[in-house]
């Protein structure tokens, strides 16, 4: 078991170094971000005015070059590599609310399909992706 730690410690390790240089790419890709789509910034994104505490950069083995920017506005994520996602958290929160209410509104309907239905129906959806569900069923 000690074999096994050492292992994923040593994957997930990262020097300083390595977070500094990945913290200036984020930086540098998310300017351009904010250049190209006119985002209401009135100051580009440095270090010193970004959320640090809540800023991360991801083991490289993971997922390739990862991690993610937080500013009091905007949420900018990395993946694989490449800027993946973005946020506006004042759009994102009235979004959340919007999708909160309808999953309550949705949570009081009853339901159209019984039991039966909703069985056959992922039986034949497991079936067309080549699931052998008289084996696995």
């Amino acid at each position: 078991m000690t074999n096994l730690v050492a292992v994923v410690t040593n994957k997930l390790f990262i020097t300083a170094a390595y977070k500094y240089v990945a913290m200036a790419v984020m930086l540098t890709n998310c300017n351009l971000f904010v250049q190209e789509t006119h985002l209401p910034l009135d100051h580009p994104l440095t270090q010193t005015n970004i959320i640090l505490s809540r800023c991360s950069v991801a083991p490289p083995r993971l997922m390739g070059f990862g991690g993610s920017i937080v500013t009091e506005k905007y949420f900018f994520g990395f993946g694989h590599d490449h800027l993946a996602n973005f946020w506006q958290w004042e759009f994102h929160a009235e979004s959340m609310k919007n999708i909160r209410a309808q999953q309550e509104q949705w949570s009081k309907m009853t339901s159209q399909v019984d039991t039966n239905e909703v069985r056959e129906l992922a039986l034949d959806w497991l079936t067309s992706l080549g699931v052998d569900v008289a084996t696995n069923g």
